[in-house]
């Protein structure tokens, strides 16, 4: 067994960069092509190594001088090669920091081009970092597939961590359940936004993400009827408010207040986040929202029986710049019109809303949107007396609950087709009213 005397500065030096140290082990191991077991002997097992090179644990500097020396680095060495190595982390964090300073500026090919001159190995402990951004930029690029793959390989290089303050795994889980969102998998989404929750390090980086995460959980439960739990989120949303900086998630949980106070049939209260949204919404110079909370206005308006004003609100929205409204608010707002002349039985006038809001949300691939539509155009067909083409609605919005696992809106779909046979085909009343009571029943089984 060598022994080894180690001067006190060197000791000094490798105690205090222990993760560097560590890396640079296994990028040498590495480049002569050694495994952990060629490596290993008496004096340094491989779980050792393999400690040491991920910054597992405590070490002696003895086992990194003796490391060093089987992979022809002398001790007098040492030094040098770690102020090279500490140079290149400082140029990789720059550079990573740079490409973040893009993406913020949405100069997504200049933070491609900043990504492209970094040379790191997957071991580096900010190349999840690097695989992160990469995610970013082809989410940016809208290049979906590609982005997964990059916020998955960061998750992967995540798992055996021992620091993972600056949350970038819980930022990559935020990611993935926006790109799932995005292709209407509402319920996968919600589980990658509770992994985020769960992976998310309290007191670490990027705090504004939990936020972000415990808003989009809400989110995704109310549009999965999922409320107790969508309400659970966003009280626990509510005790961050005072230290909440972005303006869009400040809006979002009064429009959130706003959708769940209605939904437990409390219009009066829902009006007043609706009416407290609408202000901020203005000064913050935020048209989008401005649209959302004035909607929901006549949202509530309609619920306290005012038609007229409801009916109002919503025409004088289809009067604003259409340019300034994103295409999922005019969805909206035809959706919200044809639903109040509905209920005020005035069929001929509720159905090119509904054939508008059924028509856009096919552009923007916008499943729930195109399920609210569908059966909105059911329920009209069915005052006109027109029971065949009442049918085909349900059907079809029964196909799109299946296809995105959308269990309660399947159910709601399979209702709607009985009470439209039971007059007519007992049958076909009996087969629909078993389909939703089958669904209803699993759920109870799952405890969903």
């Amino acid at each position: 067994m060598k022994i080894y005397r180690i001067d006190p500065k060197l000791d000094k030096l490798i105690q205090s960069n222990l993760k560097e140290i560590g890396m640079l082990i296994r990028k040498l191991r590495n480049e002569k092509g050694l495994r952990l077991i060629d490596l290993g002997d008496l004096q340094a097992s491989t779980s050792t190594i393999s400690n040491l090179e991920r910054s597992k644990g405590n070490h002696k500097s003895e086992t990194a001088v003796h490391l060093f020396d089987k992979l022809g680095v002398s001790a007098e060495d040492i030094p040098t090669i770690l102020e090279r190595e500490r140079a290149s982390i400082y140029l990789i964090d720059f550079q990573l920091q740079s490409t973040e300073a893009f993406l913020r500026l949405g100069q997504t090919e200049k933070a491609l081009h900043e990504l492209e001159q970094i040379e790191i190995y997957d071991f580096h402990y900010l190349a999840p970092k690097y695989y992160y951004f990469n995610g970013r930029c082809m989410k940016s690029k809208k290049q979906w597939d590609q982005a997964e793959k990059f916020f998955r390989h960061a998750i992967d290089l995540l798992v055996d961590a021992t620091n993972k303050e600056d949350n970038i795994e819980a930022a990559c889980y935020l990611e993935l359940a926006y790109s799932k969102h995005h292709n209407n998998e509402l319920a996968e989404a919600l589980d990658l936004t509770k992994k985020g929750i769960s992976a998310f390090v309290s007191g670490g980086d990027r705090q504004h993400n939990f936020h972000s995460l415990l808003l989009n959980q809400s989110i995704l439960c109310s549009k999965l009827n999922l409320y107790p739990e969508g309400i659970l989120a966003l009280n626990q949303l509510e005790t961050f408010l005072d230290l909440i900086k972005d303006s869009t998630t400040i809006l979002k949980y009064y429009w959130l207040k706003a959708e769940y106070a209605k939904e437990y049939g409390d219009s009066k209260e829902a009006l007043r986040f609706a009416q407290k949204g609408l202000e901020l919404a203005g000064m913050s110079e935020s048209f989008s929202m401005f649209m959302e909370f004035w909607l929901w206005i006549g949202d509530c308006l309609a619920s306290l029986g005012k038609f007229s004003e409801a009916e109002v609100r919503f025409k004088k929205a289809l009067e604003f710049e259409h340019s300034m409204i994103e295409t999922r608010t005019l969805i909206s707002v035809n959706l919200r019109i044809g639903t109040l002349y509905l209920k005020e039985e005035m069929w001929d006038k509720a159905e090119p809303f509904a054939t508008t809001a059924r028509e856009l949300s096919i552009t923007q691939n916008d499943a729930p949107n195109l399920f609210v539509a569908l059966l909105l155009s059911g329920d009209i067909e069915i005052g006109l007396g027109n029971h065949s083409s009442a049918v085909k609605y349900y059907e079809q919005a029964q196909v799109i609950a299946h296809r995105y696992h959308y269990i309660e809106l399947e159910i709601q779909a399979w209702t709607q087709l009985a009470k439209c046979w039971e007059p007519v085909n007992l049958e076909q009343f009996q087969y629909c009213a078993g389909q939703a009571f089958k669904l209803q029943n699993s759920t109870i089984l799952k405890g969903d």
